[in-house]
């Protein structure tokens, strides 16, 4: 497994952890504020990437809304349109790593919980299924990233 599936699914398990331990009183249990912030910050992004993807036409993965979206079927469920699984990862792989690259991560401030991957890997999706061509999406992503 590459670092950045590892990191995705630690970083849910955390945040599902952490809101399990809320909902119990647990004494450990992060603070409502602490709860606030981390669930304001992911709703925000999921926003900020629907507004990118509705601005710039771009195609939603699975048709759905970034906060409808199933990461995890996603990749088999699209893999049939290019070849298979590894087809899609051969288109989507260098789009991922160049919004990587590009610093194209919305990032969490100490209070707003874990890091998370999932915009980047809508963005990721959207930009390798609607754009055409090796300068479309290298245009596409620089927007992206100068956003």
């Amino acid at each position: 497994m590459t670092h950045a599936m590892v990191q995705s699914r630690v970083t849910s398990i955390a945040v599902r952890g952490g809101l399990f331990q809320f909902l119990h009183n647990h004494p450990d249990a992060p603070s409502t504020s602490e709860i606030a912030d981390l669930i304001y910050f992911r709703w925000d992004a999921y926003l900020l990437v629907d507004r990118f993807i509705d601005d710039h036409g771009l195609y939603r993965p699975d048709g759905k809304i970034y906060v409808m979206w199933d990461t995890q079927e996603y990749p088999t469920a699209i893999g049939d349109k290019y070849g298979g699984r590894e087809g899609w990862s051969t288109r989507y792989s260098p789009v991922w790593q160049a919004l990587l690259e590009g610093g194209a991560m919305i990032q969490p401030a100490d209070h707003q919980g874990p890091v998370f991957y999932r915009p980047r890997a809508y963005m990721a999706s959207a930009i390798a299924e609607t754009c055409t061509t090796e300068e479309e999406i290298k245009r596409m992503m620089r927007e992206y990233c100068d956003t």
